[in-house]
């Protein structure tokens, strides 16, 4: 994935930007332009604001999301591209 798609030159290029509005039990950054990090380290469903174009790496079968939130389990990671802010 790194080496060979579209993601990259976000991957290996792109620069980190920590994401502060997420729940204290969510690790959460952006990286490049339109790649976005999540990380639940609770065991406890986690709620973030926001909205996701495609899903690239899930480490649970189904990603939990509507129109403007995402609903991540306990211990769920994801790699997503994002909406522009």
């Amino acid at each position: 994935m790194r080496n060979h798609s579209k993601l990259s030159e976000d991957l290996i290029y792109g620069d980190f930007a920590p994401i502060d509005t997420v729940p204290a039990d969510v690790v959460a950054y952006r990286r490049g332009a339109n790649l976005a990090v999540f990380v639940n380290l609770s065991n406890q469903m986690q709620i973030i604001n926001g909205m996701v174009r495609q899903v690239y790496l899930n480490n649970y079968k189904v990603l939990q999301m509507d129109q403007t939130k995402i609903q991540l389990q306990p211990y769920q990671a994801i790699l997503v591209e994002v909406n522009e802010k």
